[in-house]
């Protein structure tokens, strides 16, 4: 519940960052001014989303660290390139 709301609250900054674009290219052609703003758009919210949803990847080695320090029961962790190991 907690990605949904940051993924909605995210939702709801997008409008005024790409309200502000098609200010800023008011003189441009309205379609070309509509693309160039979602390009924008699209650079940074990229970011804001991976840090919402997360990479398996960044995650799965930050459970391989921690997997000597602490007790992960269950918790699939990266040992290799691609390879997964379930712990017990």
């Amino acid at each position: 519940m907690k990605k949904f709301f940051l993924y909605l609250v995210r939702w709801q900054l997008s409008s005024p960052i790409l309200a502000v674009c098609m200010v800023w290219m008011g003189g441009w052609n309205v379609a070309i001014a509509t693309i160039v703003a979602n390009l924008i758009g699209g650079c940074i919210f990229f970011w804001v989303d991976r840090w919402i949803f997360g990479d398996k990847k960044v995650e799965g080695r930050k459970k391989k660290v921690t997997a000597g320090v602490e007790e992960l029961a269950g918790v699939e962790v990266v040992v290799g390139g691609n390879e997964k190991q379930g712990l017990s």
